[in-house]
């Protein structure tokens, strides 16, 4: 670590190759980095829940020893970035970027973790609720119309949820 290697590459003579048939490269080598683990953060996956129409997500941080030493982390749900807020089940994973050497560190140490992909922190499940909307409609006299009014319930309704009839109910 923090020393030079040289590799030469020359071809077997009998490859049919005219010209040169050498190369010469040379590179640091640098310290191999540890991969992330969930050891090294904080996870904080949201509890199992009913659905109610808000965004749900995780929070993931390094711990305190780590920081500076890992990479930045970015969350996903099933895959993708958005927090979920419909009824389903959530595995939360995260992915961790290659970290930013520290000033006054010339190369990586072993102090440094590797970047990690798809790392499987939690899962968590938004749970279907039962919405009902019953009708009743009111006794009319025939008066010459075709119109007439009923009386809706809604039993579960949550704030901010839309619901519209399918075509072909009117009331």
């Amino acid at each position: 670590i923090g020393k030079k290697i040289k590799v030469v590459v020359t071809a077997k003579s009998n490859t049919g190759y005219t010209g040169s048939a050498s190369s010469i490269e040379t590179s640091d080598v640098i310290q191999a980095l540890t991969p992330v683990t969930v050891a090294q953060l904080n996870v904080s996956v949201p509890s199992d829940c009913d659905y109610d129409n808000n965004f749900h997500s995780a929070t993931v941080t390094v711990k305190d020893q780590y920081a500076g030493y890992v990479g930045a982390i970015t969350v996903y749900y099933n895959g993708k970035i958005e927090a979920p807020k419909n009824a389903g089940t959530y595995v939360v994973t995260v992915d961790i970027a290659a970290p930013v050497l520290k000033a006054g560190d010339t190369a990586y140490t072993d102090k440094y973790y590797g970047p990690v992909s798809g790392l499987e922190v939690g899962t968590f499940t938004i749970s279907k609720i039962d919405y009902t909307v019953t009708y009743a409609p009111e006794i009319k006299t025939y008066d010459g119309t075709v119109t007439a009014s009923a009386k809706v319930t809604e039993t579960g309704a949550i704030s901010g949820t839309v619901v519209s009839l399918a075509p072909g109910y009117y009331f």
